[in-house]
C-alpha cells in the first residue's frame, strides 16, 4: 500500500512539473532569458557607437582650430646665447651655440661660417630626427653659405622603453617636444638676425626628412626667411603616417587620423601657399617610400609660385648617404645660385 501511494505521489509530481513546464509564463520566462541579453548587447553596441562619434567630432573640431596662436604659444624673446668655438680649417670657423630665450626655451645649434668678415648668406637646416647639429659636419663647405644646424627638443633614448608605461610617457615626451619646434626655429632666427656677419635678408631655410614637415609652418609664419628647401618631404600628415605604420587594417588608418588630431596645426597642406612669392624648392625621390609620391605632389600642388620641383632617381636618403651629396645637394648649391641667395 504504501509503495502504491508513494508511486501516486510521484505521478502527481512529475504531472505537475510537467504543466508548470508548459505554462505560458514559463515558457516566457525561458524564453525572455536571451532578448535580454541582446537587448543590453544592443545597448552597449549603441553606446559605443554614440562614444566613438563624440570623439570622432571632438577630435575633428580639435584639429581644426586656428594654427598659428598654437605654433607661436612657446614663442620667446632672446635673452642671449653663449658660444663655443670648435675649429677653424681654411678660414671656415665652427662654433656651439646656446641660444637662450626670456623663459625656458633653450636652442642647441652649430654654426659654420665662411672665411670674412662677411655678412654671408645662411642656410638654416633642419634634417632627420638623429641629425640635428650634426649636419653642419656632414655637408662639406659650399659657396661661402654660412650653414646652422639646429638640434630637435627632444632626442629618442637608447636603447628604446619597453613596456606600455614607459612608452606612454615617452610619447607624452615626443608630443611635448613637437610644440616646441616652431618656437625654437623662430629663435635661431632672432640670433641670426643680430650677427653682423649674417646677411639677414638671405637667410634660407632647408627642411629634409623630418625638416620638410616643420619648415612649411615655420616659414608661413616668419617673412625673414627669404627662401625654402624641402627635401624628401611630403603634405597630409595622417595620410603619412598611414603610410608608414606597418600593421593590419585599421590600424594605420586609426593611427593616421589620430595623428591628424594631435599635430594639425602642423600640417604642410595649409602652410605652403603662405610662402609666397618667396622661391621653394622641391627636391623629391622616385623610389621614396616613406614619402610616397602622391603625398609629395600634393604639397608641390598647394605651393604658390614661384617653385622648383626636382624629381630624382633616389629613396629616401639621409645625408650620411653618399647620394644625398653627390645629387640633392647639388640641386640645392645650384639653386641657391639661381635664387640670388649665392650670387650678390
Amino acid at each position: 500500500m504504501q509503495d502504491e501511494h508513494g508511486d501516486e505521489r510521484r505521478a502527481t509530481s512529475r504531472a505537475s512539473h510537467a504543466a508548470t513546464k508548459d505554462s505560458p509564463k514559463a515558457t516566457m520566462s525561458a524564453a525572455g532569458t536571451r532578448p535580454r541579453w541582446r537587448t543590453w548587447l544592443r545597448r552597449a553596441v549603441l553606446l559605443s557607437g554614440v562614444l566613438l562619434a563624440v570623439l570622432f567630432v571632438a577630435g575633428e573640431l580639435y584639429a581644426r582650430r586656428d594654427a598659428d596662436p598654437v605654433l607661436l604659444a612657446g614663442r620667446e624673446r632672446l635673452a642671449g646665447a653663449s658660444l663655443t668655438e670648435l675649429e677653424a680649417t681654411g678660414g671656415w670657423r665652427t662654433l656651439d651655440a646656446k641660444i637662450e630665450g626670456d623663459g625656458d626655451l633653450v636652442v642647441h645649434a652649430r654654426l659654420r661660417l665662411p672665411p670674412g668678415d662677411g655678412p654671408h648668406p645662411v642656410a638654416i637646416v633642419m634634417g632627420g630626427e638623429r641629425t640635428g647639429r650634426a649636419v653642419v659636419d656632414l655637408v662639406q663647405p659650399e659657396r661661402e653659405v654660412a650653414l646652422l644646424g639646429l638640434d630637435y627638443p627632444y632626442s629618442k633614448p637608447d636603447p628604446k622603453p619597453s613596456g606600455i608605461g614607459p612608452n606612454v610617457r615617452e610619447g607624452r615626451l615626443i608630443h611635448a617636444a613637437v610644440w616646441d619646434v616652431v618656437p625654437s626655429a623662430l629663435l635661431a632666427l632672432d640670433w641670426l638676425e643680430t650677427r653682423a656677419d649674417i646677411d639677414s635678408e638671405r637667410m634660407v631655410l632647408v627642411g629634409g626628412s623630418l625638416g620638410a614637415l616643420f619648415a612649411p609652418a615655420i616659414a608661413a609664419l616668419d617673412e625673414r626667411v627669404a627662401a625654402v628647401g624641402l627635401l624628401l618631404g611630403a603634405g597630409d600628415l595622417g595620410a603619412l603616417v598611414a603610410a608608414n605604420l606597418k600593421a593590419p587594417f585599421p590600424l594605420p588608418q586609426v593611427g593616421g587620423w589620430v595623428a591628424t588630431v594631435l599635430v594639425a596645426p602642423l600640417e604642410p597642406l595649409d602652410h605652403i601657399a603662405r610662402i609666397a612669392p618667396r622661391p621653394v624648392l622641391f627636391v623629391a625621390g622616385e623610389g621614396d617610400e616613406r614619402m610616397p609620391r602622391a603625398l609629395a605632389e600634393r604639397l608641390h600642388e598647394r605651393c604658390g609660385e614661384p617653385k622648383e620641383i626636382r624629381w630624382l632617381d633616389l629613396g629616401h636618403v639621409n645625408v650620411r648617404d653618399p647620394k644625398f651629396h653627390t645629387e640633392v645637394l647639388g640641386e640645392v648649391v645650384a639653386w641657391f645660385d639661381r635664387v640670388g641667395v649665392t650670387s650678390r
